[in-house]
């Protein structure tokens, strides 16, 4: 008798066990966890030429699961983290839903230095953290999860054309002068 409600124990375990499994895939497959989205949009500088030997880009970065880790590159070198970072927006994007996904909208900046004469390519970099890569056990820490690139020019400073301007008006204004001291004769 013992061996029998053992027997039937265990059957009835699992049993339990199946439909309960059953009921959890099919919760899961129900409410899959909303995607990623990150997106990076380049706010200023719009103009792609340039004076002088430094830039301030602006970007505003916008994804779902809390991801704002920026950095940017110039010209393919290593990546610099963006230290200028703050968040403008976070809103619950599937209300009522399991899980809760929020969106975070951040702005950020960096200054571009040291910049020499020509054609430049920058890009701003979202990459997973260790918080995301927790939840997300398919990505992997570092992961580039969205990237902008954005070109732009380093000119010659424009003191040429205005040095001439300059030498045409003294030289005119100096011809005017000597005609009128002359015509007064």
């Amino acid at each position: 008798m013992e061996r029998k409600a053992t027997a039937i124990t265990i059957v009835l375990a699992l049993l339990l066990s199946l439909v309960a499994g059953t009921i959890l895939v099919k919760l899961a497959s129900a409410n899959p966890l909303p995607p990623v989205d990150p997106t990076i949009t380049i706010d200023s500088p719009q103009n792609a030429t340039f004076t002088g030997d430094s830039i301030v880009l602006n970007f505003t970065g916008q994804s779902n699961w809390n991801i704002y880790s920026y950095y940017y590159s110039v010209g393919g070198q290593s990546l610099k983290p963006v230290e200028n970072i703050k968040i403008i927006l976070q809103e619950e994007v599937n209300i009522g839903e399991v899980p809760p996904v929020n969106r975070t909208t951040v702005q950020g900046s960096c200054i571009l230095n040291n910049l020499s004469k020509g054609w430049h390519n920058v890009t701003i970099y979202n990459i997973a953290t260790e918080d995301f890569v927790w939840n997300f056990p398919q990505y992997q820490k570092g992961e580039i999860m969205c990237q902008m690139n954005y070109s732009y020019r380093i000119q010659e400073d424009p003191l040429f054309p205005a040095l001439i301007t300059v030498v045409i008006v003294a030289t005119v204004s100096v011809g005017f002068l000597v005609y009128f001291r002359k015509r007064k004769r």
